[in-house]
């Protein structure tokens, strides 16, 4: 844990051997979640693919994705190290989840004198964070930055959390939120340095997109998000009406996504002012107003433990005294057991199915198709992720050099593709071995005929 200069609150954060302790348990735990999760999630295929390209030095390729580059970056250390990608991955984000620990932990600290320890088994174990760095997703990367920008304005070290916010915005948009709460709630004459730093931190990222010729636009996912959730709504009548709806489901996903972490953020806010609460409730209303104008999704939500654990930590704290531990010991045993829910093992097919058709293709040969994990480990570029009509899958099928097509046969549009390819391409057998396991899955191969 990085030392602090405030003896007070050295002594309420606890001792060294306390938080080796703890953090050594958090990290066999995000272990154990690791191994148990076969392969990454679809966004977590393109995360890799651009870990693996700033590993081996084509850093233009992995700015070339949709996705911020900077969780790419933060994995590709172990791959250089020569670990195998996928587990490599799942290493740097686990490493990243235990130090957005330490970090939320002094922010609460900062918040509630004698809540940091509190907010740091809350988080320690959280099952939707732990898994989202199992599955490859950007979310510990964000939460590590995130939680550090937090506590640095919690300090009004305002040039240090301008630039970690930045940092932020580097995995994930959404950190200019956290600029903005800062901005309307903190204190907007002394915050606006946290404002030039942020900026100065985009700036470089539109640089180095506009340096590898992909044009200045720092976050490409914006513009793709736009198009999918709101571009293609009819009207602003249908706009607000989604929006509505949307957020009627916001406190169930809020409490799928944090459990009783939620519940006492949810307490912490509405319990008497501390110094410090607004700008964390602010972020956390921002985050969930973007939410809803976009796609509610309780993953979306998780970034925003930046502001719920402090808030959580305090309203623990405000608990009666004889409740504490046995609120805080049912948070820990709920999560424990919420942890072991990792994704369906019919999954692993996926893997398999990918790598058995990579080891089938000749110098110069293809595999296309909608299915993003079987191409990743079939040694080709991830999709990028939207959904894809018959017609395009159809077209990118067509090239000479594409020998596969891998199709998720339950998915609507397979049976069209199946017919508009059906005078070039004949269903693959797969060994008995995969077989099964891609037909649980739901996985159809078609073969270019020779």
């Amino acid at each position: 844990m990085r030392p602090t200069s405030d003896p007070v609150e050295a002594a309420a954060l606890g001792s060294r051997r306390w938080w080796v302790g703890l953090l050594t348990a958090a990290a066999a735990w995000r272990a154990l979640i690791s191994w148990r999760t076969p392969i990454p999630a679809e966004d977590g295929a393109n995360y890799v693919w651009m870990a693996e390209q700033f590993a081996a030095g084509r850093p233009c390729q992995a700015l070339g994705e949709v996705f911020p580059p900077l969780t790419g970056a933060w994995c590709a250390w172990p791959i250089w190290l020569g670990l195998e990608p996928f587990r490599a991955a799942q290493l740097a984000l686990a490493v990243a989840g235990v130090a957005a620990v330490v970090w939320m932990a002094r922010a609460a600290e900062r918040l509630a004198p004698g809540a940091g320890r509190a907010a740091a088994w809350l988080t320690a174990f959280a099952p939707l964070p732990v898994r989202l760095g199992a599955e490859c997703y950007s979310e510990p990367v964000f939460l590590l930055f995130g939680a550090a920008a937090v506590e640095s304005a919690m300090r009004h070290c305002w040039w240090r959390c301008g630039a970690l916010a930045g940092a932020a915005a580097w995995v994930r948009p959404e950190a200019a939120l956290i600029i903005v709460a800062l901005m309307a709630a903190a204190a907007p004459r002394r915050a606006w340095r946290a404002g030039l730093t942020f900026a100065a931190a985009i700036a470089v990222l539109s640089g180095a997109r506009g340096a590898c010729g992909l044009g200045f636009d720092p976050w490409p996912k914006v513009g793709f998000v736009w198009e999918r959730s709101v571009a293609a709504l009819p009207g602003v009548g249908e706009a607000l009406t989604s929006v509505a709806q949307h957020a009627l489901r916001l406190p169930w996903l809020w409490l799928e996504a944090f459990g009783l972490l939620g519940v006492l953020a949810v307490w912490g806010a509405c319990r008497p002012r501390r110094p410090g609460t607004f700008p964390l409730v602010a972020m956390i209303l921002c985050g969930a107003g973007l939410i809803c104008f976009f796609l509610p999704r309780r993953r979306f939500l998780v970034s925003w433990l930046i502001a719920a654990a402090p808030l959580a930590a305090a309203g623990w704290l405000d608990l009666p005294r004889s409740w504490r531990r046995w609120v805080l010991g049912f948070a820990v045993v709920s999560s424990l057991a919420l942890g072991l829910r990792t994704m369906h093992p019919n999954r692993a097919a996926e893997r398999a199915v990918g790598q058995h058709l990579g080891a089938l293709l000749a110098p110069g040969e293809r595999v296309t198709g909608d299915m993003t994990r079987v191409l990743y480990f079939a040694g080709q570029r991830p999709l990028p992720p939207r959904p894809w009509t018959a017609g395009e899958l159809a077209s990118h099928a067509r090239p000479a050099e594409v020998r596969f097509v891998v199709l998720g046969a339950r998915r609507p549009q397979a049976s069209a593709v199946v017919a508009a390819l059906a005078a070039d391409f004949d269903v693959l057998p797969l060994p008995a071995a995969i077989g099964v396991g891609a037909a649980d899955r739901g996985i159809l191969v078609l073969q270019r005929r020779h």
